[in-house]
């Protein structure tokens, strides 16, 4: 069985789905989970089966490092001007109410800048001076749209949902050497541990828009060796065999 998140954090109500959800992950002869934080969670809901190994999030194979000018005449997203990005989930689960305050916070030092966001983002943002609202853009543009940016804003929270998360986009914009803005939760505190200096308090919108002026002028980033799908497929398939065994 392999976790990703905290699956019970989705729909705490129902009891049911969480009691099977249970049984399942005690009788699983193989628990794998997304980061160290989550995989300790798992234990204790495991009681005493065999210890939950951890195999990492990584970025789809199409995420590489791409020209940035390129793709942003393919989104149709001005080429000079300095951009954020956001994509992924909304909600007060995620905390993503800082977005907002942090962007206009950074335009009164850089009334430039733009916030591109794809999906379905609440109705006042879209709105919002600076925004550039994309809709949704096909699986095939998403290392587009990551490459096009300045930096890339990935936002969690000190939830039951975010203290067990470990952002696929995080990994995305690690793959491609965007530099990134994050929310100090654990599991992206250790997600980003070979570049601390992205990591900003939770739920301080200033210090968030502080650290976006930061890096909207700074090069690519190197993250260091990042996990791939090649090396994480053959340790599974190691624990599968020995499980088997």
């Amino acid at each position: 069985m392999d976790a990703y998140d905290d699956f019970e954090s989705y729909m705490p109500w129902n009891m049911p789905l969480h009691l099977a959800y249970r049984r399942t992950l005690r009788a699983a002869d193989v628990a794998t989970a997304a980061g160290p934080q989550l995989a300790s969670l798992l234990d204790r809901r495991r009681r005493g089966r065999a210890v939950t190994q951890v195999l990492a999030m990584a970025a789809d194979p199409g995420f590489v490092a791409l020209e940035r000018a390129d793709c942003r005449s393919l989104l149709g997203l001005p080429v000079s001007a300095p951009i954020v990005g956001y994509y992924g989930g909304w909600g007060a689960s995620r905390g993503t109410d800082l977005l907002l305050p942090a962007f206009r916070t950074l335009r009164r030092q850089r009334p430039e800048a733009l916030l591109a966001i794809t999906g379905r983002p609440p109705p006042h943002l879209a709105g919002e001076p600076g925004v550039v609202a994309l809709g949704y853009i096909n699986d095939a543009q998403m290392p587009q749209f990551v490459n096009a940016l300045d930096v890339s804003a990935v936002i969690t929270a000190d939830t039951a949902f975010g203290r067990n998360s470990y952002p696929a986009k995080l990994c995305e914009a690690m793959a491609c050497g965007v530099p990134v803005v994050a929310t100090e939760t654990a599991p992206v505190a250790w997600m980003l541990a070979r570049q601390p200096s992205c990591l900003v308090p939770i739920a301080d919108a200033a210090a968030f828009a502080a650290g976006i002026e930061h890096l909207l002028d700074a090069d690519r980033l190197d993250y260091g060796p990042l996990p791939a799908w090649p090396a994480l497929a053959t340790r599974l398939a190691g624990m599968l065999t020995a499980a088997g065994a």
